[in-house]
Order: C-alpha cells, then sequence, then structure tokens
C-alpha cells in the first residue's frame, strides 16, 4: 500500500519516465537508507524541473541533529550539500519553528537552494546529550 501511493504521487509529479509502467516497479527498495535515496533524487527532479536554473551545487537537504544517517547517506551519494539543524531535549527533540526559519533564510541569503526536509529517525538515533 505504501509503495503504491509513493508510486500514484511520483506518478502525479511527472517523475517517471514510462507513466504507464507500475509503480512498484520503480519504487521498491530493500532499506530505509535506499528509500531515502530515492525520496531525495525525486525531489530534486522536482526542485530542478520548477527551478530549472538552479545549480545542483546550490541545493541543501536538510536533516535535524536527530535524524537518521540516512539524509546524510543520500546526500554523500548525490554529491549535495546537507545541513543538520539543532533540535534540543528541552523541546522534546522537536524541530523549532525559529530554527528551520533562521536556516532558511540564512542559506537563501547565501545562495543556497534548500528543496527537502529529511526528519526521519530511529531508536539509534537518539542521542541525548
Amino acid at each position: 500500500m505504501h509503495l503504491e501511493l509513493v508510486g500514484v504521487s511520483f506518478r502525479s509529479a511527472g517523475l517517471f519516465l514510462f507513466p504507464s509502467s507500475p509503480a512498484y516497479i520503480f519504487c521498491r527498495q530493500t532499506t530505509a537508507s535506499d528509500s531515502a535515496l530515492v525520496v531525495v533524487v525525486a525531489a530534486r527532479a522536482l526542485y530542478m524541473r520548477d527551478h530549472p536554473d538552479a545549480r545542483l551545487e546550490d541545493l541543501v537537504i536538510y536533516t535535524t541533529t536527530q535524524t537518521h544517517s540516512l539524509g546524510s547517506k543520500a546526500a554523500l551519494v548525490l554529491g549535495l550539500q546537507i545541513r543538520s539543524i539543532e533540535v534540543k531535549q528541552e523541546h522534546e527533540f522537536a524541530l523549532q519553528e525559529d530554527a528551520l526559519r533562521s536556516a532558511l533564510e540564512s542559506d537563501v541569503k547565501i545562495g543556497r537552494k534548500p528543496f527537502i526536509l529529511s526528519a526521519a529517525f530511529s531508536n539509534n538515533s537518539f542521542k541525548p546529550k
């Protein structure tokens, strides 16, 4: 069911080369990291389609200090920048609006193009201070 929904989303965004093909052929992955990579590739493709003058080296993946390493793995594999926004225990490790806004404003000011926020986490990503 989840793969079907992802496939429908990708198809409606025009991200499949062969729109008549079943969605599961294009997005079935073996690990969470593989799945995250597919999502980042799709987000990058959508962003580049909507912003054709953007340069790949300006794209930034946002994560938090508690995000699973799959966000940084995707950045490494794709050669993209990554920015980790601090989340604090006093806020129950929730991303705060002011922290996100500050990161967005400072990155846009210097020409970076944030295009996705990966906030996925798992039990092994919890790092109490």
